[in-house]
């Protein structure tokens, strides 16, 4: 199953009119695997394209969610971003081992803090709110908070800040865990 998106997916971060996002897409297009990598070994959208796939089904999710509870102070700008650039952690991460996909992490800095990284890296302009929804997407028991650090009031103090912590982390678990599967 080939990923059918990317023209979409390209039109949608041209709407992005912020500092960094020209890098951004160049390296999404030309330096990494996005629009071919699956969104994970052997879960959701396992297969190549899964990713792209993923991050769309993030977009439609939330950008649902946001009009239906009539949240006009979030902007298109920010729905793009932070639904397709959540699991930039995933880019260059996936290699195929005969019929598989395994995982090559070369940057271990967990799932949001890289994919919030990687971003910042690049040189992506971020507001506070979508850095906190990137960096929060996975909620508050991600592989980086298992072991107790960061401690779970840091998940809580960021949701208190901005709903788009919420809406993106059930946004991704909606797609994740019911449209995917």
């Amino acid at each position: 199953m080939k990923f059918q998106g990317k023209e979409y997916i390209i039109d949608l971060l041209n709407i992005v009119k912020r500092k960094g996002i020209t890098q951004l897409k160049k390296f999404l297009i030309e330096e990494s695997d996005y629009f071919t990598a699956p969104a994970s070994t052997k879960r959701h959208c396992d297969f190549e394209g899964g990713l792209a796939t993923h991050s769309l089904n993030v977009y439609m999710r939330l950008q649902d969610k946001i009009k239906r509870l009539n949240l006009n102070n979030i902007t298109e700008e920010s729905i793009i971003i932070v639904s397709l650039l959540h699991d930039l952690c995933k880019v260059n991460h996936y290699v195929r081992k005969k019929k598989h996909w395994v995982v090559n992490d070369e940057l271990p800095l967990g799932h949001g803090p890289k994919s919030l990284a990687i971003a910042l890296q690049l040189g992506l302009e971020l507001t506070t709110e979508e850095m906190l929804a990137i960096r929060w997407h996975m909620g508050p028991r991600t592989p980086s908070t298992h072991m107790g650090w960061p401690d779970a009031s840091d998940y809580k103090r960021a949701v208190k800040q901005t709903p788009l912590v919420t809406l993106l982390c059930t946004a991704d678990m909606e797609a994740s865990q019911v449209i995917e599967m």
